[in-house]
């Protein structure tokens, strides 16, 4: 699940661009201005949020309402790159860096295994599976809820359906990298454990976990920025924004553990790979100690010091 993905939109103001709303009222939005596309996928996002936390977790119900939420949302999302004049590359802001990173973790495991299977969860616009999958000797699969014929090469290996569901179609001990950014803060809090649990069991042993999830202590990280006081609570499809602390507890109880200590702003392409182990506290007193500082201070720092970056290892 990701808000990477860019539903089939209008690219220009003469076209219809239709939504269907929770309440399953169709619109046209392809007039509608930046403020209120703004206002519009903040209220979208936040009704259908409310109806998925409405349904049993992992439900037949519930996918189909999730799948029908982000299609819809993922309009709205792309006409608001068309209204700015932006194209539209990355909803997750992915970057060259990010894909120069995400290669270095693949050619290390290539260079221990000879050979890597890549899973990403949240495949969005293809940004990162797509190059991951032309290295020799990769396999490279993933997942969406809501995968956007546009943007995903037929002839890549990606399925749409939950992280949940995906997950069986691939052998115990079989994954090398599981990657996903911008996607753990969307599982509704009653479906994580779960996951996690399948992952760890999908995660060849000494797999790795590249974590990508804005951090908490800089949030909300999302539409609800825009209409909520800073440092509360996200809404919407973020229904949770996790600190290192929790991602540390929560792997942890699946023998997975901070393996690779990240250091740096991945998204300018400065940053240090390094032992955990030390790397680590730095951001554990990091978060704790700037909770008392103004929200502006508290992202700055977040930002510079990778705190939204983890790498994680399965040990057993």
């Amino acid at each position: 699940m990701n808000n990477n993905n860019v539903g089939a939109i209008s690219t220009s103001p003469n076209e219809p661009c239709y939504i269907t709303t929770s309440k399953n009222e169709t619109l046209d939005i392809s007039n509608y201005d930046y403020k209120q596309l703004l206002r519009l996928k903040y209220d979208v996002e936040l009704a259908y949020a409310d109806m998925i936390m409405e349904t049993e977790p992992f439900s037949v119900e519930r996918s189909i309402i999730t799948k029908k939420g982000y299609e819809n949302v993922s309009k709205i999302a792309g006409l608001i790159f068309t209204v700015q004049g932006k194209p539209i590359i990355s909803w997750g802001g992915v970057n060259k860096s990010f894909i120069k990173f995400v290669k270095k973790i693949v050619y290390r495991v290539l260079t221990q295994k000879g050979n890597c299977l890549f899973f990403e969860a949240g495949v969005g616009t293809g940004a990162i599976i797509t190059p991951i999958s032309k290295i020799p000797n990769v396999k490279a699969m993933g997942c969406d809820v809501y995968v956007n014929p546009d943007f995903i090469d037929p002839s890549l290996t990606v399925y749409e359906g939950s992280i949940y569901d995906v997950l069986d179609k691939l052998d115990h001990n079989s994954i090398d990298i599981f990657y996903w950014n911008a996607v753990m803060e969307h599982i509704p809090v009653d479906e994580i454990d779960e996951i996690i649990k399948k992952l760890a069991l999908k995660l060849a042993i000494n797999g790795l976990i590249i974590n990508i999830t804005p951090n908490k202590a800089k949030g909300p990280s999302n539409i609800t920025a825009f209409f909520e006081p800073r440092g509360s609570k996200s809404k919407g499809f973020h229904f949770y924004e996790y600190t290192l602390c929790e991602l540390i507890a929560l792997y942890g109880k699946y023998n997975i553990i901070s393996y690779i200590g990240f250091l740096g702003n991945l998204k300018r392409g400065v940053y240090l790979l390094g032992r955990a182990k030390y790397i680590d506290k730095l951001k554990l007193f990091t978060e704790k100690a700037i909770m008392i500082l103004p929200w502006f201070l508290r992202v700055r720092i977040i930002v510079y010091l990778g705190c939204d970056i983890s790498i994680f290892r399965k040990v057993k």
